[in-house]
């Protein structure tokens, strides 16, 4: 007798056929066998794809989290440049006041003029300051998200250990 089903095949070889009330019952077990390890063979087949799937959306986490941390360090390092920039900017023309011989009053309004143009150009970074704590809060989810893969993941590893130790007790008679 052969029992076919798409993951398991049991073939059992000396059926008592002389005995119809036996053969009935090893039919009968033998039946729910192949279809607890039909399930079985099922379920570890869906666990191993749920694995696949959370490492990969862990792993996309993990460098959209990176990529965010880069973009993160690029906007700082332009705001810092822009900073230096701009002081020596003002350093530069103040310093030019000597050999354009004008006089302390146009030196001030030159100077003022050229600070409050620092201060709004450095306000509007500050205003963008708003961007850094997105990026910080953008890349604390994708390390909460890729953390949460990671969990699933050992979860399901975890029970379905659990189930590969797990035996099935048939009685015959």
């Amino acid at each position: 007798m052969i029992i076919n089903h798409q993951h398991v095949s049991l073939l059992i070889t000396d059926m008592p056929i002389a005995d119809d009330n036996l053969c009935g019952r090893i039919r009968d077990q033998v039946a729910m066998i192949a279809e607890a390890a039909e399930l079985s063979a099922s379920k570890i087949g869906q666990r191993t794809e749920a694995l696949v799937r959370s490492d990969e959306l862990r792993q996309l986490a993990d460098t959209s989290r990176h990529l965010i941390e880069d973009l993160r360090g690029n906007y700082q390092g332009l705001l810092t440049s822009t900073r230096l920039e701009l002081e020596q900017l003002v350093t530069a023309i103040e310093g030019m006041y000597n050999q354009l011989n004008l006089a302390n009053d146009e030196e001030h309004i030159i100077s003022d003029t050229l600070r409050d143009a620092v201060n709004r150009v450095m306000g509007l970074f500050e205003q963008n300051s708003q961007l850094d704590r997105n990026f910080a809060g953008i890349s604390a989810c994708l390390s909460m998200a890729g953390d949460h893969c990671l969990f699933q993941a050992n979860l399901d590893t975890e029970y379905s250990d659990q189930g590969s130790e797990a035996t099935l007790a048939v009685e015959l008679w």
